[in-house]
């Protein structure tokens, strides 16, 4: 039953030729969101060093592959972007911006309070991991969705599952969530090569854990 995908950045402007060619010889619609760090996911980190995000790099790697790639990546984690992370946002939102693509950020376990991070955040961006457990979650101590929260939902910006590993979803986040009425926009996998051992065995699945 799953007639799309897209690869929410797992390769860089080095890289993205190997994503893209995937996505062009595969039997279902594929799109490709290309990682703000050139070098894409990296074990020691894709932005930790910050000159990985690479603006001119990624321009040119859209515009040469224009047809494929629908968005740009930001992953903020700390083991990731570390303090750098709101930096690499608005770097990620200047090659956004030059092509009218939104950009998809990783929320959750930050250096910057969500907060911060909201607020750079245009309509048609896409906030993933909405799920993910304090101390960076979408709701306070009180079980209150955060007001930037709701006013980036006010402003045009979709709120994804991305089911993932353990770290970025906890179920008793998505009660406080749910019991709150902040439903959302999408339901998506995170699917890798390790999913079938953390409890994301497929699509319908994770669809059914929601049901």
């Amino acid at each position: 039953g799953v007639t799309g995908w897209v690869d929410a950045g797992s390769q860089g402007a080095d890289r993205i030729a190997d994503p893209i060619a995937v996505a062009k010889s595969s039997p279902q619609q594929g799109r490709v969101l290309i990682n703000i760090g050139r070098g894409g996911i990296l074990p020691k980190g894709d932005t930790m060093d910050l000159s990985l995000a690479d603006v001119a790099a990624a321009k040119d790697a859209i515009a040469r592959n224009r047809d494929f790639i629908v968005g740009v990546k930001a992953r903020l984690s700390k083991e990731v972007a570390g303090a750098n992370d709101v930096e690499v946002l608005r770097r990620a939102q200047e090659v956004a911006t030059s092509f009218n693509l939104p950009v998809m950020i990783h929320m959750g376990q930050t250096v910057s309070p969500l907060p911060r991070l909201m607020d750079l955040l245009k309509r048609g961006d896409i906030v993933t991991h909405m799920f993910a457990p304090p101390p960076n979650s979408i709701v306070d101590e009180n079980g209150r969705i955060l007001p930037e929260v709701l006013a980036a939902r006010r402003r045009g910006v979709w709120f994804d599952v991305a089911n993932g590993r353990t770290g970025h979803i906890r179920w008793d986040t998505v009660d406080r969530i749910m019991q709150a009425g902040f439903w959302p926009d999408t339901i998506s996998t995170d699917w890798n090569t390790m999913s079938r051992t953390t409890g994301v065995v497929d699509f319908p699945n994770v669809i059914s854990k929601f049901l």
